[in-house]
C-alpha cells in the first residue's frame, strides 16, 4: 500500500522558472506543477524544492507529515456510563484516516443482541425501548482503505422507580414504618 502526498501547488507565475520536487528518501523528482510521490510508509518525510532560473538554482528543503490512510479511532467514550431506562447516552468518538470517515455505533445487550445503530462521530442513544442490563457500544470507524473497531466501551442501564403524585416511590423505602390495623 503506498502512503501519497501532494507536495505543492505552484502558482502559474512560478512556470516561468524550471522547478524540480524531489524526494529525499526517495530519490524521486519531478517537474510537475502539482507532483504526487508515493511513500511505503507513513511518517515525516523530506522533500526538496529546487527553482532554477538564468541566475542559478535554489534548493528549498521541507519535513512532509505522510499520514496512513487507514482508519484508527483515537477515542470514544458513551456517558453517562450508567443511565435510568428512558435516559440518554451521549456518544462521541474522534478518529485519524484518510477522509471521508464514516462513524458507525453498534450497541449489543448482554446477550450479542444489536438493540441500536446510530451513525456520526457524536450520537445520542435513547435507552427507552431496552431493558434494564449491560450493554457494549462498539464504534466502527471505516473509509475506503477499511475499518477499525477497537475495544468497546460498556452502559449500564438501570431500572427506573417510579414516582407516584402522592411522592412515594415504588420499590424499597428505607426506613421504620407502621402498620396501622
Amino acid at each position: 500500500m503506498g502512503f501519497s502526498r501532494t507536495i505543492a501547488r505552484c502558482s502559474l507565475f512560478m512556470l516561468v522558472l524550471m522547478l524540480a520536487w524531489v524526494s529525499v528518501s526517495r530519490a524521486a523528482t519531478s517537474t510537475a506543477q502539482n507532483p504526487v510521490v508515493t511513500f511505503s510508509s507513513p511518517g515525516a518525510k523530506q522533500v526538496q524544492l529546487q527553482a532554477c532560473n538564468v541566475h542559478g538554482c535554489v534548493t528549498v528543503t521541507k519535513t512532509v507529515v505522510v499520514r496512513d490512510p487507514r482508519p484508527s479511532v483515537t477515542s470514544l467514550s458513551a456517558t453517562p456510563a450508567s443511565v435510568p431506562r428512558g435516559g440518554v447516552v451521549h456518544l462521541s468518538g474522534t478518529g485519524l484516516g484518510a477522509p471521508p470517515l464514516t462513524f458507525s455505533w453498534r450497541i449489543l445487550n448482554g446477550a450479542g443482541t444489536q438493540v441500536a445503530a446510530l451513525t456520526g462521530a457524536a450520537a445520542d442513544w435513547s435507552t427507552g425501548g431496552v431493558a434494564a442490563g449491560d450493554y457494549l457500544v462498539f464504534l466502527d470507524l471505516s473509509n475506503a482503505f477499511g475499518v477499525h473497531t477497537p475495544f468497546p466501551t460498556g452502559v449500564t442501564v438501570t431500572a427506573v422507580n417510579v414516582i407516584f403524585a402522592d411522592g412515594f416511590e415504588s420499590g424499597v423505602v428505607p426506613g421504620p414504618w407502621r402498620t396501622w390495623p
